[in-house]
């Protein structure tokens, strides 16, 4: 997979998410968890990827679609999470983003929208990783703004 029960588990400061270094995604259902880290609660929802399981794209969204419907908790950030080995910008990250913007349909989204890259270990300088940060981040303001046919002045964070 992409990493993203890996970085949840980060997030959370425990196992709390199936998670391997398999390139196969282990998550296949949509799950929350939390933890109170430094008196605060975290709470993290892992979701199947975009072609990242078994099921088709239209079950996992039909899914996570369901599980949003009864989560009355709110969300506050949504990510886009990309191995930092092999980060191509392509239509299932297009997807992604239509799909999520769809989904939450409110007018300050993108607004909540951030980018983690994963598994970069110490492939590329800190340099290197800002100026593919960079690069990345241009390629889906401008996914962004071809597809709601408005431009959008946001300030896309990204995190590795």
């Amino acid at each position: 997979g992409m990493g993203k029960s890996s970085f949840l588990n980060s997030y959370l400061q425990k196992n709390a998410f199936k998670a391997s270094d398999s390139p196969d995604s282990c998550t296949k259902i949509t799950s929350v968890d939390s933890n109170i880290i430094n008196n605060q609660t975290r709470k993290a929802i892992d979701t199947p990827g975009i072609k990242d399981t078994d099921n088709t794209d239209q079950e996992n969204v039909k899914q996570l679609v369901q599980f949003l419907l009864n989560y009355s908790e709110g969300i506050n950030v949504v990510a886009l999470v990309l191995n930092g080995q092999n980060d191509r910008f392509n239509r299932d990250t297009e997807k992604f983003i239509k799909i999520a913007h769809q989904m939450f349909n409110h007018a300050d989204f993108f607004e909540h929208l951030c980018i983690i890259f994963t598994k970069w270990y110490n492939v590329m300088t800190p340099e290197q990783k800002r100026i593919k940060q960079e690069e990345y981040k241009k390629r889906v303001i401008e996914s962004i703004t071809r597809y709601t046919e408005q431009n959008i002045n946001i300030d896309l964070q990204c995190f590795s």
